[in-house]
C-alpha cells in the first residue's frame, strides 16, 4: 500500500495533475531554440541538455554569425541514410524550411533539420537546375562575399545534405502550412507546437508513417518515458476502442493516448496512468500508433503496439491506475494531515525507511569491497601488455571520443583539484600538457598566460584538439607522443603537466619511472612535475608506512597493490606515500608539495583526489 500510494505521489494524480503523453518539439531533434508552450514540463525542459545537442553548421553568409546553415537540435552526429531514394517532407515557416528526410516510407523526425532563409536560397537555387558556378555567383553577389567563400558555403551544404541522405535536386515535397498555424504565437525563430503539429499533419498527409521520441510517463508500462513511436494515417471512422492514437487536446498539441471508448463522433482517451478523460473530435485526429523503436547493441527491437498482447496490459494498466488512486487517496490525506502535529504512525514509519536506508548502504559498502577485490584480480590476470591493449581500444572508441570532446566538457576548464593546485602554486611559462585529448587543460593553462603544447598519442584526438584551440582564437601547439616515452623539438619547458589522472594510467611502475625521465629531459634546470592523480585513503598515522606485499603481487610479478580495472580500463591507485617518494627520487625529483583534497573523497571507494609538485633535480 506505502509503494503504490508513493507511486501515485510521483505520478501526482491524486493531485488532479494529469500529465499526457506529449510530443515535446526539443524531443524530436528539430528546434534549436526553446519552446513556446504553457506547459510546466515543457518549459522546465527547454531543449533538454543532455539528450537533444545542436550541430551548427558555420556559415558566412551575410556575415551575420546568428545565422546557421542546417541545424539539428538532437543528434550531434550526422548519420548517413540507408534509404536511396532521398526523398523528404518539407515545411515552409516564417522564411525556413523545415524537412524531414523520408526512409523506407518512414519520416523520422530526429533526422530533421531547418534551413535558415540564406541557406534555403541556395537550395532553391539548386533545385531549379541551376550550375554549381551559376549559384556560386548568385550567391556572392546577393551577400558581398568572395567567390571562394560562396563556392564553400555551398559545398558545405550539398555536403551536410548529402550526409542526411537527400540531394539538393531529389524531390522533396513542400506543404504549405495553414492559416492558422501561421498565426500561432511563436517568437523569433522558435518552433512552436502549433508547428510541430503542422509538420506532423504534413508527413501524415502524404501516406508516410512518422516516427518521434515522446516525452512523458501517463502511458507507462505500456510506453516508458522517452520510446520511439510510429504513428501511421488511419481514417477516423477505423480506430477501434483500445487504439492508442496522436492528437491534439486544447493547449496541448500531441498527445498519444488510448481510446476508451467512441461516443457518436466523438473518441474518448485517456493515458495508462492518467485519470483526465479527453475527448477527441475528427479535426483534432492524426493517426494511430502502431509500435514501440527500442535501441540496443544489437540493434532496433519493434513493438507491435496493436498486439492483443500489448492491447491486454494497457486495458489491464488503465484499469488498475484509477482504483490505485481510490485506495491511496485516504492514505495519503492522512500523512498530509499528520503534518501539522506530531504523529507517533508517521514517526514508526520514518524509523523503518531509516533502518532500511542503513540496510541498504551497508550492502552496498559489503557488495563495493567485493568487486573491488574481484577489479584487482581481474588487473592480475592480465598483463602489461594485455592492458596497453585494453585502454588503446577503450579510448580509440567513437563513442569516448566523442564524450571527452563535448562542449561542455571542453568548456568546463580546470577541475577542483587543477584549480587548487594552481591557485597554490601559480604557473607561467612554457608547459607541456601530457595526454591533452581534446585540448581542455592546454585551452585553459593557455588562458592563463602559459605557452602551452599539448601532446597525446591519438592523431583523431589531437584533431579535435586544433579544431577547439582555432575555434577560440588560442595559438597553441599539439604534437603527437606517448606519455611514458616521449621526445619533443622542445626541451626547455617551465612544466609538464599531467593532468586527468594520467599518472594513474601509467602501469606497471617502469613506464611511471619512464614518464618522468622524459619529463626531466623536457624541463628547464629547476623545472617542475605537476601531477594529478587518486590516491588510496589511509590515515594520517600510516601514511608513511610501507606499502605491503599481497598475494596477487605473488600471483602476478608485475602486479602491483592499487591496480585495478575501472570501467575497462586498467590503472594504478597510489596506496602511500612512500610509493610517490621513491618513483620521484630514481627519476631526479623532489617532492615539493604532496595535497590531499579531503572534499574530494570518495567514502565507498575508500580514495581521494590529490596532486603534487615534483622540482627536477640539478
Amino acid at each position: 500500500m506505502l509503494v503504490a500510494a508513493l507511486y501515485i505521489v510521483e505520478w501526482r494524480g491524486w493531485r488532479g495533475e494529469r500529465e499526457r503523453w506529449k510530443i515535446i518539439p526539443p524531443g524530436a531533434g528539430l528546434a534549436p531554440l526553446p519552446v513556446q508552450t504553457s506547459h510546466p514540463r515543457v518549459r522546465r525542459r527547454g531543449i533538454d541538455s543532455k539528450a537533444d545537442r545542436k550541430l551548427v553548421y558555420p556559415s558566412n553568409l551575410f556575415h551575420d554569425s546568428a545565422l546557421t546553415m542546417v541545424t539539428r537540435a538532437q543528434n550531434p552526429t550526422l548519420k548517413p541514410m540507408k534509404s536511396k531514394s532521398g526523398d523528404g517532407i518539407a515545411v515552409q515557416l516564417r522564411g525556413q524550411l523545415l524537412i524531414v528526410p523520408i526512409e523506407d516510407g518512414v519520416a523520422d523526425l530526429s533526422r530533421g533539420f531547418v534551413l535558415n532563409p540564406s541557406a534555403f536560397a541556395i537550395w532553391e537555387s539548386l533545385r531549379k537546375s541551376k550550375r554549381t558556378e551559376e549559384v556560386w555567383a548568385e550567391l556572392a553577389r546577393s551577400a558581398t562575399i568572395s567567390t571562394d567563400q560562396a563556392k564553400k558555403d555551398v559545398e558545405s551544404l550539398v555536403a551536410d545534405l548529402a550526409k542526411l541522405g537527400l540531394d539538393p535536386k531529389s524531390p522533396v515535397e513542400v506543404v504549405q502550412r495553414t492559416q492558422a498555424a501561421e498565426e500561432s504565437p511563436t517568437t523569433g525563430s522558435a518552433l512552436s507546437s502549433h508547428d510541430m503539429e503542422e509538420l506532423a499533419k504534413a508527413v501524415l498527409s502524404t501516406s508516410n508513417r512518422l516516427r518521434f521520441k515522446a516525452r512523458g510517463r501517463s502511458m507507462r508500462p505500456t510506453i516508458p518515458d522517452g520510446s520511439i513511436l510510429e504513428i501511421q494515417k488511419n481514417a477516423f471512422s477505423e480506430v477501434r476502442k483500445n487504439d492508442i492514437i496522436l492528437y491534439s487536446a486544447g493547449t496541448h498539441r500531441l498527445v498519444a493516448h488510448r481510446v476508451l471508448r467512441r461516443k457518436g463522433d466523438i473518441l474518448l482517451a485517456r493515458g495508462d496512468s492518467s485519470l483526465r478523460i479527453d475527448r477527441v473530435e475528427e479535426g483534432n485526429y492524426l493517426g494511430s500508433v502502431i509500435a514501440r523503436i527500442s535501441s540496443n547493441r544489437g540493434g532496433e527491437t519493434r513493438t507491435d503496439l496493436t498486439s492483443t498482447l500489448c492491447r491486454a496490459q494497457g486495458i489491464v494498466s488503465g484499469r488498475l491506475f484509477p482504483l490505485l488512486v481510490i485506495l491511496s487517496r485516504p492514505f495519503i490525506s492522512w500523512i498530509r494531515k499528520s503534518f501539522e502535529r506530531r504523529s507517533i504512525c508517521r514517526g514508526i514509519l520514518h524509523l523503518f525507511v531509516r533502518g532500511a536506508c542503513w540496510a541498504f548502504f551497508k550492502i552496498e559498502r559489503l557488495s563495493f569491497r567485493i568487486s573491488r577485490r574481484l577489479w584487482a584480480l581481474r588487473a592480475a590476470l592480465l598483463s602489461p601488455e594485455e592492458k596497453v591493449e585494453m585502454r588503446r581500444k577503450l579510448y580509440e572508441k567513437w563513442s569516448i571520443q566523442e564524450f571527452t570532446s563535448l562542449a561542455e566538457n571542453v568548456n568546463a576548464g580546470l577541475t577542483l583539484i587543477e584549480e587548487t593546485l594552481v591557485s597554490r602554486h601559480p604557473i607561467s611559462g612554457k608547459a607541456l600538457v601530457v595526454g591533452c585529448g581534446p585540448g581542455r587543460e592546454a585551452i585553459a593553462l593557455t588562458k592563463l598566460g602559459c605557452e602551452v603544447v599539448g601532446m597525446d598519442y591519438q592523431e583523431a584526438m589531437l584533431e579535435r584538439a586544433r579544431k577547439e584551440a582555432k575555434k577560440r582564437g588560442l595559438n597553441i601547439r599539439f604534437e603527437l607522443g606517448e606519455a611514458d616515452n616521449f621526445s619533443l623539438p622542445i626541451q626547455d619547458f617551465d612544466y609538464v603537466v599531467g593532468f586527468s589522472g594520467i599518472y594513474n594510467m601509467l602501469l606497471p611502475r617502469k613506464k611511471r619511472l619512464s614518464f618522468l625521465e622524459s619529463a626531466k629531459r623536457h624541463l628547464k634546470p629547476g623545472g617542475k612535475v605537476l601531477l594529478t592523480f587518486l590516491t588510496q585513503y589511509v590515515s594520517t598515522e600510516n601514511e608513511h608506512g610501507e606499502v605491503p606485499t599481497t598475494f596477487l603481487s605473488t600471483l602476478n610479478p608485475y602486479h602491483e597493490q592499487g591496480d585495478l580495472i575501472l570501467i575497462n580500463e586498467a590503472v594504478h591507485v597510489i596506496p602511500r606515500r612512500k610509493e610517490l617518494e621513491r618513483e620521484t627520487l630514481e627519476a631526479g625529483f623532489t617532492i615539493e608539495m604532496l595535497y590531499r583534497d579531503q572534499r574530494a573523497f570518495d567514502r565507498v571507494a575508500n580514495q581521494v583526489k590529490s596532486f603534487a609538485i615534483l622540482v627536477r633535480s640539478s
